[in-house]
């Protein structure tokens, strides 16, 4: 009758446990993924040969998120897209976000400078004369295309962008370190109000080796427990700077608590 008891008492307890870890789960909202790999491109001048296994870059992501509990059936992941199928779906997940909820995106494949159209580039610096791309199966992804829907949907969920291609500095109007990119944009208040953080393979107008990027990343985030995403950005920057490449990271237009809180959690 004891041996009953005890292990009624555990069923309850252990019920009553899984109930409060929901709850948790529903209050700090979902986390979600989409990850995108471009192995192949038609658009000229991008090498498809320099972009292969990319497949396998990304699902070291998955693999990697999967152990930070995300969940198979909330990781989106896209291969060789149009740029319609990119932005639509890249809409759709953002869209799709509520105020408590975290996003990852990745993105592996070529990144691209094209001349700037509209002035935007000029107004945090008169020399800056490119617009950066990620590259698709079809055409180029501006970076102004990226950031308008980032403006347009005003939600305050935590967004993670990873971006591993040449020229990643700043395809989503991100600026290394602590400064503003656009300055004058951003002080017309047209600012997305998604926290947002983001570490690029490297920087503007220069090119990473393949699978470089990918592996330090996952080495450095498995080598150590970090307290914050600045913590783990500095030791990854100080890896990847040993390998000879600048890495680009975005803080500010992220809050204190997402800079401080642990990376993926």
């Amino acid at each position: 009758m004891k041996t009953f008891i005890f292990l009624l008492s555990f069923f309850c307890i252990n019920i009553s446990f899984k109930d409060f870890k929901n709850q948790t789960n529903q209050v700090n909202g979902k986390k979600i993924a989409l990850l995108v790999s471009v192995e192949d491109t038609i658009v000229p001048d991008y090498d498809s040969s320099d972009t292969q296994n990319g497949n396998r870059y990304r699902d070291n992501i998955e693999d990697l998120l999967y152990d930070n509990d995300f969940s198979s059936g909330n990781i989106k992941k896209l291969t060789n897209p149009t740029s319609d199928e990119f932005l639509i779906e890249l809409e759709n997940q953002i869209k799709s976000l509520n105020d408590d909820d975290f996003l990852v995106f990745y993105f592996y494949g070529h990144g691209g400078q094209v001349i700037d159209k509209n002035g935007d580039e000029k107004l945090d610096n008169e020399n800056d004369i490119y617009d950066e791309t990620l590259v698709m199966q079809n055409d180029e992804v501006l970076d102004d295309e990226i950031y308008s829907i980032l403006l347009k949907y005003k939600i305050k969920a935590k967004i993670l962008f990873i971006i591993e291609c040449c020229n990643s500095g700043t395809p989503i109007k991100m600026l290394e370190e602590d400064q503003l990119a656009h300055d004058e944009v951003l002080d017309k208040s047209l600012k997305p109000t998604f926290d947002i953080l983001y570490v690029g393979a490297t920087i503007d107008g220069t090119s990473v080796p393949a699978n470089l990027f990918n592996r330090v990343f996952i080495e450095t985030f498995e080598d150590d427990e970090y307290d914050s995403y600045k913590d783990f950005f500095n030791e990854l920057r100080k890896q990847m700077y040993k390998k000879g490449v600048l890495i680009s990271v975005g803080l500010q237009i992220a809050s204190q608590q997402f800079i401080n809180q642990p990376p993926l959690k």
